[in-house]
């Protein structure tokens, strides 16, 4: 089983255990299996497509979560409420 990734989705740069990235970006992505190609995050089985499955949202953060639609692999996106993207992850 690979480790579980968390990243900042602006820079793609490793974001385990911080707040803010050093790009300034408060948005990060975590999960097993999963990179960040061309800004769109893309689970390990080529796949671009995830639906939400949850969504829970606190006074600072959303956290989203995301199942892959091919294999269903479980992702993860926190962003802070204002800032919410969709970073290339299809809805269906």
């Amino acid at each position: 089983m690979q480790a579980n990734l968390d990243f900042c989705l602006k820079c793609g740069k490793d974001a385990s255990n911080i707040e803010t990235c050093e790009c300034g970006s408060t948005t990060f992505a975590f999960g097993f299996n999963i990179s960040l190609i061309d800004s769109i995050l893309v689970c390990g089985c080529g796949s671009k497509v995830f639906k939400i499955v949850s969504d829970s949202k606190f006074s600072e953060f959303t956290i989203t979560n995301y199942r892959c639609t091919k294999c269903d692999n479980l992702i993860g996106v926190q962003c802070e409420v204002d800032k919410f993207q969709t970073y290339g992850l299809e809805e269906t």
